[in-house]
C-alpha cells in the first residue's frame, strides 16, 4: 500500500501466466493458448475440481475487477475419455490430526517406474487454499498400488483403487472407500465480461463522505471568507486564468446557470493564480477573466494554507494522490462533507446527476461509487474522523484537529443512542472517552481551559476509569483554586494508575503548595523508587526534603536531578547554596558549590544578584574571603538601590566576609 501511496507501481496489468509440464522438458508458456492469461490484478488461485468431471477447475481473486473469475476445465473432452484417467483421495486423520496435513500419497501405475507423490498442506499459495481433496492426473494408465504416509510415521497401502473414481480412506482402516461426489449446487454460467470504457472525466462519488477541512479564501474586494456549510450543495471549482480547461469549464458552468440554481447549487470558484510563481500578476488576472466572463458566482482568490489543506484531504480520501492540476473541483452536500471529486473538465450533467443523488442512502452512495455492479459482503464501514483528525495535527492544523474532534464526538454520541448490547455500548464508551480527552487536551494547548474542562468531565463520565481524564480535570480545578477537590480526583486516579507519573506528580506538588511536605514526600519518592521519574520529580523532592530540614537527602535529589540532565537554575542554585551554607559539614562541600555557581555566571534567567551571592558563599567556604567580598560587592552593585531589606542581609554578609568567617544557613533556602 505504501508503494501505491509513494506513485510507484503495483504490476497491476501484468496478464497471467500458465506453464505447461512437458514431463522432463523444460516448461511452455501456453498462457494464451490456455486462456487464462487476463489483465487482471490478480492476488490468489485456488485448484479444485468444483463439477467433478475429473479435472481440476481454477478460482481466481484479484484486486481489481472482476473480484472473482471461475475457470472451468473443458480440455478434457467426451472423445478423450479413455485416454484421460484420474483420481480423487480425501484422507481423514483418526491418530494425526484430523485433516490430515501433512500426510503423503504415492500412487504407482502400472508399467510405470516412476510414482506420482503428492502432499496433503493447509495453505499452498498467497492467501488461498485449494480444496484438500488431493487430485492425479493418470493420463492412459492404471493404478497398480497407492501408499498413504500419515503424519504420524505410520504407512498404511491400498489395492484395488480404480481409475476415474473417488475414494476416502480413513486413517486405520484397512479399505479404501469408494465415494459418489454430487454435483455443486451452485449453478455457474458463462459470462461475457464487460470493457469499461475511459471516459475524459475524472469523476469519483464518494460512498464514505469527508467533512471539508477549514478553508478560506480572498473575495475579489480583499475581504477573507470560508467555504462553511450553508445548507445547500455547493460546487467548489479551483481554476487559472492561464488554464483553457479552466475556462472551457467555467463557461459551461455560466451556460448551465438556469439549471444548477434549479437544483440548488451555489457554486464558487476559486482562482489559484497566486500559486503560479511565474505569474506576478495572478490575482489581477483572475479578476479580469471574471470580468470577461461576466460570471454570476462567488469569486475568490486562494490564499496559501488552502492547497495545503486540500492535498491533506486528498490523502484522507485517496491511496494515491496525483500531482494538483486544475480544474478542480469538489461537490459538497448542505452538511459540508465532499461527496464527489472532480478531476479535469468535466459535464455538467454530470455534476447536475450527482447533485440531484446527494440524499442517497449510504449503500446507494456505496454502490454509485464504483464503475461496476457487483455484491458486497459487508455494510459501509463509517469514516474514523479522529484519524483524519491527526492527520491535520501532525501537519500543524490545530483548529482543523479539534473540529474533526469535535465531528468525531458527536457522531459516537449518536451511535451511543442505538448501542444493542452491553458490550458494544461498554466499547463505545471508551471511544467517546478517547474523542473527549484529545479534544480536551487540543484546548489546552490553546489556552482554552475552561472549554477544555467540559471534555475532560465527559470523558470522566464515560469512562470513570479514564486516569488521563481525570488528571487533567484535577489541574483545571487547581487552576480554580479549588485545591481540595484536585487532590481528591488526584489520589482516584492513583488508585486506578499507581504508576501513573502525570498523577503523583500533580498531587505531590498540589499538597506541597499547601504546606503538606510530609505527605507530598512519599508520592516524589514511589516515582524514584519505581524508576518513574525525571529531572522535576528530584528537584521537587528535593524543595520538599529541605522543608522538613532533611538536608542530606535533598542534596542527593538535587545531585540526581542535575545529573539526569536538569538545565533549570533554580536547581543549580538550591544545591550550590546548600554545599556553600549547611549547618551540617557532612554537606558542605565549597569546591562543589563553586563549580556549581560558575555555571550560573552566564544565566541570565538568574538574577544577578543570586549570581554574585552563590559566587560570594562559595569563596568564602573556600576561605578565599577577597574574592567573597569581591562578589558580595558585585551583588550590592547589582541591586542599586532596590529591594533594601535585601541589601541590608547582603551587607551583613560582607561584614562576616571581613571578619574572615563563611555563611551559614540553618534552613538552606536562599532568602
Amino acid at each position: 500500500m505504501q508503494m501505491l501511496r509513494d506513485g510507484r507501481s503495483f504490476s497491476g496489468h501484468e496478464r497471467n501466466c500458465a506453464f505447461l509440464n512437458c514431463e522432463g522438458e523444460p516448461f511452455a508458456d501456453f498462457s494464451f493458448a490456455s486462456g487464462l492469461d487476463f489483465d487482471d490484478d490478480g492476488r490468489a488461485v485456488c485448484a479444485t475440481d468444483w463439477d467433478h468431471d475429473g479435472d481440476i477447475d481454477l478460482w481466481f481473486h484479484n484486486r481489481t475487477g472482476p473480484r472473482l473469475r471461475f475457470m472451468r476445465n473443458e480440455i478434457r473432452t467426451e472423445g478423450q475419455a479413455a485416454n484421460a484417467n484420474y483420481l480423487s483421495l480425501q484422507l481423514q486423520g483418526t491418530i494425526s490430526n484430523r485433516d490430515a496435513i501433512g500426510a503423503r500419497v504415492t500412487v504407482w501405475l502400472e508399467s510405470d517406474e516412476r510414482p506420482i507423490v503428492k502432499t496433503l498442506t493447509a495453505g499452498d499459495g498467497f492467501l488461498s487454499q485449494s480444496s484438500k481433496t488431493l487430485h492425479f492426473g493418470l493420463g492412459s494408465r492404471d493404478i497398480r498400488l497407492v501408499e498413504v504416509q500419515w503424519p504420524n510415521g505410520n504407512t498404511a497401502s491400498y489395492v484395488g483403487i480404480e481409475c476415474n473414481s473417488r475414494y476416502k480412506i480413513v486413517e486405520g482402516t484397512e479399505l479404501a472407500q469408494q465415494i459418489d461426489m454430487p454435483r455443486p449446487g451452485l449453478a455457474i454460467h458463462d459470462a461475457e465480461q464487460e470493457t469499461v470504457v475511459a471516459s475524459g472525466e475524472t469523476r469519483t462519488i464518494l460512498s464514505n463522505r469527508l467533512p471539508l477541512p477549514m478553508l478560506s479564501y480572498a473575495t475579489l474586494d480583499g475581504s477573507q471568507q470560508q467555504i462553511e456549510p450553508s445548507g445547500r450543495p455547493q460546487l467548489i471549482v479551483f481554476w487559472a486564468s492561464w488554464c483553457p480547461s479552466c475556462k472551457g469549464l467555467l463557461r459551461e458552468i455560466k451556460q448551465n446557470v438556469a439549471a444548477i440554481e434549479q437544483q440548488g447549487v451555489d457554486v464558487i470558484l476559486v482562482s489559484l493564480d497566486e500559486y503560479d510563481i511565474e505569474n506576478a500578476n495572478g490575482a489581477a488576472n483572475a479578476k479580469q477573466l471574471a470580468k470577461e466572463l461576466s460570471l454570476p458566482f462567488e469569486i475568490g482568490i486562494a490564499k496559501p494554507p488552502l492547497v495545503e489543506k486540500l492535498r491533506l484531504a486528498e490523502s484522507v480520501l485517496f491511496n494515491r494522490v496525483p500531482p494538483l492540476a486544475v480544474p478542480y473541483s469538489f461537490l459538497l452536500d448542505e452538511f459540508g462533507n465532499i461527496a464527489a471529486v472532480y478531476r479535469g473538465q468535466f459535464a455538467v450533467e454530470s455534476f447536475l446527476s450527482d447533485a440531484s443523488s446527494l440524499s442517497k442512502s449510504a449503500i446507494e452512495r456505496r454502490d454509485a461509487a464504483v464503475p461496476f455492479a457487483g455484491i458486497w459482503n459487508s455494510p459501509p464501514k463509517q469514516m474514523l474522523l479522529r484519524a483524519v483528525a491527526h492527520v491535520f495535527q501532525e501537519n500543524g492544523y490545530s483548529d482543523d484537529y479539534a473540529r474533526y474532534l469535535q465531528m468525531d464526538t458527536a457522531m459516537l454520541e449518536r451511535r451511543l443512542q442505538f448501542a444493542k448490547t452491553p458490550e458494544e455500548r461498554e466499547q463505545l464508551n471508551r471511544e467517546y472517552a478517547a474523542a473527549n480527552y484529545n479534544l480536551g487536551v487540543s484546548l489546552v494547548a490553546k489556552n482554552e481551559h475552561e472549554q477544555a474542562f467540559e471534555y475532560f468531565d465527559q470523558a470522566f463520565k464515560a469512562n470513570p476509569n479514564h486516569s488521563d481524564a481525570i488528571v487533567n480535570l484535577a489541574v483545571i480545578y487547581a487552576r480554580k483554586r479549588n485545591i481540595q477537590k484536585a487532590i481528591e480526583l488526584l489520589n482516584l486516579a492513583i488508585e486506578i494508575d499507581p504508576n501513573s507519573y502525570q498523577a503523583r506528580m500533580n498531587l505531590a506538588n498540589a499538597l506541597s503548595a499547601g504546606g503538606r511536605f510530609s505527605i507530598a514526600i512519599p508520592h516524589y519518592q514511589h516515582l524514584v523508587d519505581v524508576g518513574n521519574a525525571r529531572t522535576a520529580t528530584h528537584s521537587r523532592l528535593g524543595r520538599a526534603l529541605l522543608e522538613m530540614k532533611r538536608t542530606p537527602d535533598a542534596v542527593v535529589q538535587f545531585e540526581a536531578a542535575i545529573n539526569k540532565g536538569a538545565r533549570d537554575g533554580a536547581t543549580i542554585a538550591s544545591l550550590a547554596w546548600l554545599l556553600a551554607t549547611s549547618v551540617d559539614p557532612e554537606v558542605r562541600d565549597g569546591g562543589r558549590a563553586l563549580e556549581l555557581a560558575r555555571q550560573l555566571e552566564s544565566d541570565n534567567a538568574i538574577p544577578a544578584v543570586l549570581r554574585f551571592e552563590l559566587l560570594a558563599v562559595a569563596h568564602a567556604e573556600l576561605a578565599d574571603f577577597e574574592a567573597a567580598k569581591e562578589a558580595c560587592r558585585q551583588a550590592l552593585d547589582s541591586l542599586g538601590n532596590r529591594q533594601p531589606e535585601l541589601r541590608r542581609i547582603i551587607a551583613g554578609r560582607l561584614g562576616t566576609y571581613e571578619k574572615l568567617q563563611p555563611t551559614r544557613d540553618d534552613d538552606g533556602k536562599y532568602p
